[in-house]
C-alpha cells in the first residue's frame, strides 16, 4: 500500500498511489487536499484511508496523463513546474505492520529522490495522531521550501 504526501505553502496534497501489471507506481486520482493547519489525527486518518485505497495490476498507458492532469487540477495548478515549486514531498509505504515514511529530495520539475538515512518507521497500530506527527516530521527532513 503506497500513497505521497505533497506538502506546499498553502495546502496539503495526500494523494494514494497505485501499481501498474508492469511493476510501475502510478499516482491515482485519489487525492485529499488538506489545510496545512490541519491537526496530526487528520493527516494520519487521510493518510491511513490513502494507504487502504492503493490498487494493484491496473493497465499502464505511457500516454494517459489523466491521473497527472486530475493531480494538477485539483491543487489549482496550470503547469508541471508549478507541482514542484515550494512543494514537499514525503513517500509513504505500508506492507503488515510497518509504516515507512520516506523524506524527499526534490529535483524541481524532474521529480522527487529519497533523501538517504531519513527513513522514518511506525507501527500501523499506533494511533492516527501519531501517525500524523511523524509525518510532520518526515516533511520537516524533505527538502523543498
Amino acid at each position: 500500500m503506497s500513497a505521497s504526501v505533497n506538502f506546499y505553502p498553502e495546502m496539503i496534497m495526500v494523494q494514494t498511489l497505485d501499481y501498474a501489471s508492469i511493476g510501475l507506481c502510478l499516482g491515482s486520482d485519489k487525492i485529499t487536499k488538506l489545510k496545512t493547519n490541519v491537526d496530526t489525527n487528520t493527516l494520519g486518518k487521510t493518510l491511513r484511508e490513502h494507504l487502504l485505497m492503493t490498487e494493484y495490476n491496473l493497465e499502464y498507458d505511457r500516454n494517459d496523463k489523466k491521473r497527472w492532469e486530475k493531480y494538477k487540477t485539483v491543487c489549482g495548478f496550470k503547469s508541471d513546474k508549478e507541482t514542484y515549486q515550494n512543494a514537499r514531498n514525503v513517500s509513504c509505504y505500508q506492507e503488515g505492520d510497518l509504516i515507512l515514511l520516506t523524506p524527499m529530495e526534490n529535483l524541481y520539475n524532474k521529480g522527487y529522490i529519497p533523501i538517504k538515512d531519513t527513513e522514518l518507521i511506525i507501527y500501523a497500530r499506533q494511533s492516527d495522531s501519531e501517525l500524523g506527527e511523524e509525518l510532520f516530521k518526515a516533511r520537516d527532513l524533505s527538502t523543498g521550501y
